[in-house]
């Protein structure tokens, strides 16, 4: 009698935590974490002896230290360098290049010491 065929997969796991962890574990040293990744592919190949095996690869999206089920919690959003309508979120942007330089209108363009008397 033979053993029904039980459809499971190996993960790989490709890319790096956008997270930077402190604490880093030596070589060698093995630790826990929480990882959120997407599917991107599903490979079958063909075993030496028999049957296939099957395998998963996986893009990693966030990692966290040790057991957390926070992992699906949206992470806090990093405040940004733009306003939400895509532009500076500096207060008072100059309008143009003249109000960024004092007026262009001021600008005389270079001398030269040699023409003078």
């Amino acid at each position: 009698m033979t053993q029904p065929m039980i459809d499971s997969a190996r993960l790989q796991f490709s890319g790096l935590s956008a997270e930077d962890f402190e604490d880093v574990p030596a070589i060698g040293e093995q630790r826990t974490y929480t990882i959120l990744a997407t599917c991107q592919s599903h490979n079958e190949r063909a075993m030496a002896n028999e049957g296939t095996r099957k395998s998963v690869n996986m893009k990693v999206v966030r990692v966290l230290s040790g057991v957390d089920h926070t992992i699906d919690d949206e992470p806090e959003e990093e405040p940004s360098l733009f306003g939400s309508d895509g532009g500076s979120s500096v207060d008072d942007e100059p309008e143009s290049i003249g109000d960024i330089i004092g007026g262009a209108e001021a600008f005389q363009g270079p001398t030269f010491s040699a023409g003078d008397e």
